[in-house]
């Protein structure tokens, strides 16, 4: 069972653990990809050791078994190959709408200014604006996902109030709740968070997200957006709503690309699924993290989306600084003389 094994130093590190086995162990496995010498083709391997007990003797042995797992193998990289080709057609795509995207918005805010424009056509020509924006934030969406996945996703690397950033979302986002709907801001009330290091467009576009989809979803009661300190590295922002709720076997579904937890919501609320999907891969890029609590059902309904982020970008895995990893990065802006961390001047 060792023939598999190309390189010494794999073969010395299977033995001495298959001779550190004890009934207590864990069963261990062994991935090995093999060249056949008569053919010239490749073929992987999957080795598993478990430990059991010999019924002859009633000591301690071991079973191993080979499995060929080349189906298996072959099988990712065909679906990795077909994800890859997609998320490059969509970019391309999107490339190509974002031209004609960006005249249509711009000759419709020219027409609007016109005098001779009446009441109806001034009215229409918003309608046009409208939808090509909506479009061509879900072009930017696609764009920016596709960029995350292929890890060419820049960041900059900012001094960020989550106050100002969730106060002025707030303010954007507030016309747009229904009439028996309040959307409260009580982030950093205490005016004692620091600044965090990031990118405050994407943080930014984080919370407008997370704010957008319980606005979506809350017919009445209340949005609340909130934060605290959680440790002395990272802080927690959450956005908590009176909504319908996510019935919780649905839960991981949200993070998904281009899904909704029920086809229907897209029927009634609209969107493409794709807007908590990249809010996610924006957070995971700043080395943060998102989740999701929800009451589903019952006289109490809603939930609380948060994430967390780390208040200084630390360094990434094998010494590499996050910038370098995730893109060029512009350095830190400071706060400005005389703001201290929290509080403004």
């Amino acid at each position: 069972w060792l023939a598999p094994l190309r390189s010494e130093e794999e073969k010395e590190e299977v033995v001495r653990r298959y001779e550190s086995l004890s009934l207590q162990s864990q069963p261990f496995e062994v991935e090995c990809r093999v060249k056949d010498k008569a053919s010239d083709i490749h073929t992987w391997h999957r080795i598993t050791f478990t430990p059991c007990m010999n019924p002859i003797s009633g000591g301690d042995a071991v079973t191993v078994s080979e499995f060929d797992t080349t189906k298996l193998h072959l099988q990712a990289e065909m679906l990795e190959e077909s994800r890859a080709r997609e998320e490059e057609f969509l970019a391309a795509v999107s490339h190509e709408l974002r031209t004609p995207l960006n005249g249509i918005i711009g000759l419709s805010e020219s027409l609007q200014q016109n005098p001779k424009c009446d009441a109806q056509m001034v009215k229409t020509l918003q309608l046009i604006k409208t939808c090509g924006k909506r479009l061509a934030a879900l072009v930017n969406d696609i764009l920016d996902s596709a960029s995350a996945r292929r890890g060419t996703f820049a960041l900059k690397h900012e001094f960020v109030s989550l106050r100002e950033v969730c106060e002025g979302v707030c303010d954007t986002l507030a016309p747009l709740c229904g009439a028996g709907v309040s959307l409260t801001n009580e982030v950093d009330k205490e005016r004692v968070l620091p600044h965090i290091e990031g990118d405050g467009s994407r943080i930014t576009q984080i919370v407008t997200n997370f704010i957008s989809n319980s606005i979506k979803f809350t017919d009445k009661g209340a949005i609340t957006v909130s934060s605290r300190l959680i440790s002395e590295e990272e802080v927690m922002v959450e956005i908590a709503d009176t909504g319908c709720g996510i019935p919780q076997d649905k839960l991981g579904r949200v993070w998904e690309p281009f899904k909704q937890v029920d086809m229907s919501t897209t029927r009634k609320y609209g969107g493409t699924g794709l807007g908590l999907s990249l809010v996610k891969e924006l957070v995971e890029a700043h080395g943060g993290r998102a989740g999701v609590r929800s009451q589903h059902g019952g006289e109490k309904t809603g939930t609380t989306f948060y994430f967390v982020l780390p208040i200084r970008q630390g360094m990434a895995k094998g010494g590499e600084s996050a910038d370098v990893v995730r893109g060029r990065a512009t350095s830190p802006s400071r706060p400005s003389r005389g703001e201290k961390s929290g509080e403004k001047s």
